[in-house]
């Protein structure tokens, strides 16, 4: 009986694949997991509200680089650069991507409050692999840092003219890009 328990065992274990680590060496830590398979990459997304309500607003669109809304300052609202009074040329405010769409709000004057369950609230990448970022002013080199760009909705090299290498990062460019248009990038601004 007991050959055939410690044939069992070796069994078992040969038969799955285990990942350990000395926690007591980690200290207190976040594990991220997304009950998939570990060859699918972790994405984290936040649920935000576009604030933008003008009659010619159009709305945030999949790979979309926003910033957060400094005129709500709710930790809630993103915008776009310049919009709506938001500071034209300052990408310090970086908030993430966005994914699918986010529509304009139905009426104006509203928060972030009046506006819970209203159409203007989808979400944004804050961390992960976003495979459509809009990207601008190129070229681009794989593992270049990437921020927001002066230009509506963009990223922008961070060897490139326009904001300085100090601005919030968004993340990098995970290739080689000479064209405009969208990139693969590694989001990282949570």
């Amino acid at each position: 009986m007991k050959k055939l328990l410690s044939f069992v065992a070796i069994v078992s274990l040969l038969g799955s694949v285990a990942f350990a680590y000395d926690e007591g060496s980690t200290g207190p830590n976040l594990k991220r997991s997304i009950g998939a398979p570990a060859s699918y990459p972790v994405k984290v997304l936040q649920l935000v509200r576009n604030g933008e309500n003008g009659a010619n607003e159009s709305a945030m669109s999949n790979g979309d680089v926003v910033i957060w809304d400094c005129n709500s300052d709710d930790g809630v609202s993103v915008t776009y650069i310049g919009t709506g009074g938001n500071p034209s040329t300052s990408t310090d405010a970086v908030a993430g991507v966005v994914v699918g769409s986010i529509p304009t709000a139905e009426t104006t004057g509203t928060t972030a409050v009046t506006d819970v369950g209203k159409r203007n609230w989808g979400y944004i990448q804050v961390y992960g692999l976003h495979s459509a970022t809009r990207v601008t002013a190129v070229p681009i080199t794989a593992g270049e840092g990437l921020r927001a760009s002066a230009t509506r909705g963009a990223a922008i090299g961070s060897g490139t003219t326009g904001p300085t290498a100090s601005d919030a990062s968004l993340g990098f460019a995970f290739d080689t890009s000479s064209s405009a248009g969208t990139a693969e990038v590694f989001v990282r601004t949570s």
